[in-house]
Formats: structure tokens, sequence, C-alpha cells
């Protein structure tokens, strides 16, 4: 029995059947490895007849020569990155396997969530019977290239402990789905206790503070303020009666977008409620309950 199969079914045995299980399935990574070296041989064949037999020299032709090995070189590493890797889904938590490695991530000691995609398809807001919100879920559109390049779900632990889980894992959009909607309630307090209490909330370059959004010297008050937008892989920051976007930053570089969405939305409409004061006193939702035993159970 291999290393692999040793840990998924020790796992399997002392925490039970998971909710999900996320694995590379064998034709995903043989069309994805078969592009890759498809491109590599390619990229090696067009820039051999330009530099052995062809005009050799360099100009714009030659540069977009460079392109086909380069996707190739990319496409392989993330592969290689995610070979032999399974996420098993619980509700206290998510459990790494890749190549003899095993960490577990508990929902209650995630501190980051980085999102990477280039186009936003949807967005849901999910709230309980009481009204209060308990997920906000970014949705990335679908996309061949993007998926095979671009995406990305990296999740930070309290230890600094990371990993990254890309489309190369089946379900993959289903399983960003599970991990926004597990993670957000208490990203969410904690961000709106930092509001609160410090009067701001720090994501990246971008400061939520009661008056505005402030970034580095600049500052755009809420009454200008015109909503967010994603597009071709970054955040824009949109600005009333402003033809072009007050400021915009890759998605990649803020973490927790999906706290930062709700946060500007809650406090835009305690101002536009209460225009004359920036209260941050009304609660944003209670965290979830304390899970005491779940280091105990997935470790």
């Amino acid at each position: 029995m291999s290393r692999y199969s040793d840990h998924f079914h020790l796992a399997i045995s002392e925490l039970g059947e998971p909710e999900a299980i996320f694995r590379i399935s064998l034709p995903r990574f043989l069309f994805q490895l078969s592009l890759s070296v498809l491109l590599l041989v390619v990229g090696f064949l067009i820039n051999y007849l330009w530099w052995v037999h062809g005009p050799q020299k360099m100009d714009h032709l030659a540069m977009l020569l460079l392109i086909p090995p380069v996707l190739g070189l990319v496409v392989l590493g993330r592969l290689l990155r995610q070979r032999g890797l399974t996420v098993l889904l619980y509700p206290s938590g998510l459990l790494y396997l890749c190549r003899g490695q095993a960490l577990v991530f508990l929902w209650q000691e995630i501190t980051e969530v980085w999102l990477h995609f280039s186009h936003l398809q949807k967005r849901m807001e999910e709230s309980d019977a009481q009204g209060v919100r308990t997920a906000c879920i970014l949705c990335p559109a679908v996309s061949f290239w993007d998926d095979l390049l671009n995406s990305s779900l990296t999740l930070v632990r309290q230890d600094g402990a990371r990993v990254q889980l890309t489309p190369a894992v089946g379900d993959y959009h289903q399983l960003l789905v599970e991990v926004q909607r597990r993670t957000f309630p208490r990203l969410w307090q904690k961000a709106w206790d930092q509001f609160r209490e410090q009067g701001q909330a720090v994501f990246g370059p971008l400061v939520v503070r009661p008056d505005g959004l402030h970034w580095s010297k600049a500052f755009l008050p809420w009454e200008q303020f015109d909503g967010l937008r994603i597009r071709q892989g970054d955040l824009l920051v949109r600005q009333k009666k402003l033809w072009k976007t007050w400021r915009e930053t890759p998605v990649n570089t803020l973490p927790n977008l999906p706290v930062l969405w709700a946060l500007v939305e809650a406090v835009q409409v305690l101002n536009q409620s209460h225009p004359s004061s920036q209260s941050t006193s009304v609660p944003a939702g209670e965290a979830q309950a304390e899970e005491p035993e779940a280091r105990e159970r997935l470790s």
C-alpha cells in the first residue's frame, strides 16, 4: 500500500467519513500533463526553427515565440505542485493530504483566505432565520485558460502555515464556495470587531473607515463611493461622476476579499441610514461557537 493510501485510510478511520472529498482525478491530471508537454514541444520546435533556420533576430515576433514554452512551464509547475492532492472536508475544518504531507486547517484557525481569479460570475449573500449575514461568497466565472493558469485559493493558518489549491482539483469551484461559506463567520466578526474598536479594518492596501475608503494618502468618502467591480483579475473601486476607476489592484493582493466586500456594503448602508454620524456600534452578527475538541479530533 502506498504512503498516500496509508494517510488517506488512516484519516478516514480516525475522523470518520468526510462531508466531501476533493482530489485530482487521473483523466484531469493526464490532460493537463499532455497539454503542458504539447506546449513545451511546440515552443521548442518553433524557437528552434526561428533561431537555427530562421531570421535569428530579436524582435516582437521573437518575443511571441516564448509564449508557448512559458505557458507549458506554468501549467506543468501548477500541476506538479498539486499531484497526489486530496482534500477532506469536515464540519470543523479540512484535511490536506499531498504526497505524504498531512495538514489540518480548522475553520476557526484560518486567518486569511486569498482568492485569485479573473472574472466574477456572481456574488451570493446568505443569512440565517434572524436575518443575520452568515456568508458572502464570490463565485468566479468558469474559464478554461483562467482555471489552467491563474485561479487559485490560498488558506493561511494563524501559525503561518499555508496551502494553495488550484482548479487541478476536481470540483474546485464547489470547494471554493464551501471554504468561503465556512470561514466567513469568524473572519467577518474579526473584521467587524477591528472596525468597531480601532475605527478601521485593513485589507492589504485598502483601509475601511467610518468616513470612507483610504488608500495610502488617497481618500474616498462614502457619499462618492460607487461600488466594487472585478475586471480582468483586478478589484476596481468606483467613484461617482468619475469616468475612470478611483483605485484598482489585483484581487490576489487583498486578503479575505469576501469579508471586505461585505464590510464595505454594511458600512455604506450605515452611513446612508445615519449620514450625520459615523457609528460603528451596530453588531455585524455573532461568530460561531468555539469547538474545543476540534483540534483533538483532527490532529
